[in-house]
């Protein structure tokens, strides 16, 4: 079994689980979630007959009382907030649009007026995500309910999703969904999360990662395993594709020739990523910040002539990436040539002993989120970005990826556009966000050859 574990991962399919005790059966694991998913079963295995089409009640694109989406293929980042909760962007674009699918079919209410679907997750992060980018589309708490798992303690709706976050970024699932004793609290967490369902659960995950991450004895493993045996198993991208982006495009008038798959996803590869938030930023009349893992001297110098143009015009420009010294194979001396060019040009640099965003926000309103480094990606990349206009989900972003927790009044001010590390006290030169087993703080660049370091808090504590 442990080589079975092993094996690449096939066909979006979690391996069967070998349970720490043997005598568990699998239908003890979490009882009463085991009742909802057998429940749920489409008729041609438990030999029920339903009395209406369950695609007739949820809409055409829901043809199984139980669908997994597989967000394998896109490979969405999860990250965390300063009270380190997790949160996956590209999962929350996902329910949305299948949300968004609902509504179109007028399937978010039942003839009584009452709420049919809600929305559950293991992190309240992801759950404040959902409700920011469902309150953007009129759809409040009170229509579609978006909370953590705890919230729906003792409430059921027709329609389930449960959105189980972890992806890449993370070295481990987390311990919630690791929990392998009946008595664990993330076992009781999985417990009521898959039976607030009256009539159907969509489960949206990254089996891919969830296949290489979560230890062989889970309960989650083994319910995973056994609702794939009767799950409709959807490709996120055709969630994705329920909300096209042609009319959100057309901001950029005259199209740029664009991949038709681009059109139909909204997820956007290297070439058509590179043209449109090049658009993006050459319009933009407040800011411009971008996350990137990587930084190249020839991506540095093709945003150079546009961030000196923009920062002429008043425009506030940011980039956080890693130092040089921790920027992947690039070589060192390279890096740092790269950074010192674009602060000459009057770019604010921050550096991060560990980043995976893909990120940029224009003018606090348009997100571009992904797989894709922009300040090194090249046009043949495989990687993928998506594209968000709402000022509601980048102020949310924005208080999650900086470096000090942030108010909704700073955030306003636009302190998410200004540089948050220090200069080096004995060096003058950049410091580097390090999180610690005590906490984050500052870090030299030289260092070892400099040992300067500041907490974080340090000056916060000195204006007092």
């Amino acid at each position: 079994m442990a080589e079975a574990l092993r094996r690449p991962f096939v066909a979006r399919r979690l391996h069967r689980p070998a349970l720490r005790h043997s005598g568990i059966h699998r239908e003890r694991t979490c009882e009463a979630a085991g009742r909802t998913w057998r429940c749920l079963a489409p008729a041609t295995e438990s030999g029920r007959q339903s009395s209406r089409p369950f695609a007739q009640v949820h809409g055409a694109f829901l043809n199984n009382r139980l669908t997994i989406v597989d967000t394998s293929r896109i490979w969405p980042f999860t990250t965390r907030n300063t009270f380190n909760s997790r949160l996956n962007l590209m999962h929350a674009l996902a329910v949305r649009n299948l949300v968004l699918h609902l509504k179109e079919h007028d399937r978010i209410k039942d003839a009584q007026g009452k709420a049919r679907i809600g929305i559950c997750t293991p992190y309240a992060a992801q759950a404040k995500l959902l409700r920011e980018i469902l309150k953007s589309h009129a759809l409040d708490n009170a229509t579609v309910r978006a909370s953590t798992v705890h919230g729906f303690q003792g409430d059921e709706r027709s329609l389930m999703v449960l959105d189980l976050v972890d992806s890449v970024g993370e070295r481990n699932a987390g311990i919630f969904l690791q929990a392998n004793q009946l008595e664990d609290s993330g076992a009781k967490l999985m417990n009521v999360a898959l039976s607030r369902a009256q009539e159907g659960l969509v489960i949206v995950a990254n089996l891919t990662f969830l296949d290489q991450k979560l230890p062989s004895d889970a309960i989650l493993r083994g319910l995973m395993h056994d609702i794939q045996r009767s799950a409709q198993i959807v490709d996120v991208k055709e969630i994705l594709a329920l909300c096209p982006v042609v009319e959100d495009l057309k901001r950029f008038g005259s199209q740029p020739e664009l991949d038709p798959e681009c059109l139909r996803t909204g997820l956007f590869g290297g070439r058509d990523f590179a043209k449109l938030c090049r658009f993006d930023m050459e319009n933009a009349k407040q800011s411009i910040v971008v996350f990137s893992a990587f930084i190249t001297q020839e991506r540095a110098a093709q945003m150079g002539d546009l961030f000196r143009q923009k920062i002429a015009g008043g425009v506030k420009v940011r980039c956080i990436t890693r130092p040089p010294n921790r920027n992947g194979t690039i070589p060192e001396e390279q890096g740092r040539t790269a950074l010192k060019a674009l602060e000459a040009l009057g770019v604010g640099i921050d550096l991060r002993n560990d980043i995976h965003e893909k990120v940029v926000v224009v003018d606090n309103t348009i997100v571009w989120f992904g797989s894709l480094n922009p300040l090194s990606h090249t046009p043949r990349t495989s990687e993928l970005m998506a594209r968000v206009d709402n000022a509601g989900v980048a102020s949310h972003l924005a208080s999650i990826l900086s470096a000090r927790r942030r108010s909704a009044e700073e955030l306003e001010r636009g302190v998410f556009t200004e540089p948050e590390n220090p200069r080096c006290e004995k060096c003058s030169d950049w410091s580097v966000l390090v999180r610690g087993k005590h906490g984050p703080f500052f870090s030299c660049v030289n260092y070892p050859r400099c040992n300067w370091t500041q907490n974080i808090d340090a000056p916060r504590r000195r204006k007092n």
